[in-house]
């Protein structure tokens, strides 16, 4: 009986080491996490071309470039939520309160002005281009851009050419 369990207890250990070694080998064999930087696929970098893209989408988003009949939906909408009493008004805090004040803190927050400071900021961040040409290379799109008022075009190459 005693070689038995003696027996059973050395196919343990020779399974544990064995496995340990298979371990060891193959984490060798195949890199994993470290090692070389990574690869990141050139494409998804932006460039002056993306950013000026980017800033065209905000740009129709703007309050002031909102349509009267998409401004007249949200007043409709909104008018219609102000006759529905408000779910949440026992608790104390009301989300619908809580809209209200987004609501009115996001047209300061979207401005011309910002997206231009955005933009200016992107610009010089792009890597390999200087800020220069890249700014450079933006005035030219959107100088192009017919979905930006011609008052507003002249701000943005105005402050971009700087």
């Amino acid at each position: 009986m005693t070689r038995q369990i003696f027996a059973s207890q050395r196919l343990k250990w020779i399974f544990v080491a064995f496995s340990a070694v298979v371990t060891i080998v193959s984490s060798m064999a195949a890199p994993g996490c470290g090692g070389d930087t990574p690869v990141f696929d050139k494409a998804t970098q932006h460039t002056p071309e993306t950013l000026v893209q980017e800033f065209i989408q905000r740009y129709k988003g703007l309050p002031e470039q909102t349509s009267a009949k998409a401004k007249a939906n949200a007043a409709k909408a909104e008018k219609v939520l102000s006759s529905l009493p408000d779910p949440d008004a026992p608790s104390g805090k009301s989300a619908r309160k809580e809209a209200e004040v987004k609501s009115k803190m996001a047209p300061q927050a979207q401005s011309l002005d910002s997206l231009i400071a955005t933009l200016e900021q992107r610009l010089g961040e792009l890597n390999g281009v200087s800020k220069a040409d890249a700014a450079k290379k933006a005035v030219e799109l959107i100088e192009k851009a017919p979905e930006i008022k011609d008052a507003d075009r002249k701000t943005v190459v105005e402050r971009l050419s700087k």
